[in-house]
């Protein structure tokens, strides 16, 4: 990776970055290319692989773009550590703004992180403003923002994929979440909110993903239940252990064991869903025939 010359705090970051991309590599293989796109943002290695073909054919391939997902995890750990050490609200709130921008700048501030961000500071500020958050809101704000200043944005289809699986969940999370609540087999509070999400956000996105790449994913909403705890896990760890490497040279090595073993394992579970979705594709056929 080659580092960008830049002045001050950017610099900095992006020179973290790129030590932090090159501590991952560690890991070897898939597993390395994949954390070096899930914790930076970095796809150098991964784009044309087999794996990341699995992770499309799947539906898990939006976890490999740092996007609002990525900005959640960050957001809610820089929280839950405010929360324990006390901070006042107002502080709280300033901070994780600076973190989230922070890693914005780290992850090179792909355009669906930009709307991501755009809408949590949006968040953030309703407590200065006095206003309850009102999501919708935020997501047509940032929508027009980001055209108005890039308006190649608006041919983006990683933004488009982006904004609309957002205004799926806005619109659609708490209808299918009650739904799955009324369901004769009770299933675990974590695989209904991830069975929830996944179809909101699919109600937009996969019509428009088919028509764009020809493809549609038979497993995506169970691929993305099994997935997204593994996902929080190898992003928080990765993102630990990357930064313990790259600010102390050797000094994350201990996390990074275990974080390395993480993304072997999702690297097996895509390969695992992939094969299972070939099966069920040349199932759907035979039963169509």
């Amino acid at each position: 990776v080659a580092p960008l010359e830049r002045d001050g705090l950017v610099g900095l970051l992006l020179g973290v970055r790129v030590r932090a991309v090159e501590a991952l590599s560690a890991a070897g293989g898939d597993a390395a290319a994949l954390l070096q796109a899930l914790v930076c943002g970095w796809r150098g290695s991964l784009g044309d692989s087999a794996l990341y073909a699995d992770f499309k054919a799947t539906g898990l391939a939006h976890l490999v773009a740092v996007s609002g997902a990525h900005l959640v995890i960050v957001s809610g750990c820089v929280a839950l550590a405010l929360r324990a050490l006390r901070a006042p609200h107002a502080l709280a709130v300033v901070l994780q703004a600076a973190f989230l921008l922070a890693y914005l700048v780290f992850a090179a501030a792909p355009v669906s992180a930009v709307r991501a961000a755009c809408m949590a500071l949006a968040g953030m500020s309703a407590c200065f403003a006095r206003r309850r958050p009102a999501p919708l809101n935020a997501l047509s704000l940032c929508v027009m923002a980001l055209v108005a200043t890039s308006p190649h944005t608006a041919v983006s289809v990683s933004f488009a994929l982006s904004a609309g699986s957002t205004l799926g969940i806005v619109l659609l999370s708490g209808l299918f979440g009650s739904w799955m609540e009324a369901l004769p087999v009770r299933l675990p509070r974590f695989l209904r909110d991830a069975f929830a999400l996944t179809f909101a956000s699919g109600v937009v996105t996969v019509p428009a993903s088919a028509a764009l790449f020809a493809q549609l994913s038979l497993v995506s909403p169970w691929a993305n239940a099994l997935a997204s705890p593994l996902f929080a896990l190898v992003c928080t760890g990765g993102l630990v252990a990357a930064l313990a490497h790259a600010l102390d040279d050797g000094g994350g090595r201990r996390q990074g064991l275990g974080v390395e073993r993480a993304g072997a394992l999702e690297v097996g579970v895509g390969e695992l869903l992939a094969r299972l979705q070939d099966d069920a594709a040349h199932g759907l056929l035979l039963f169509l025939a």
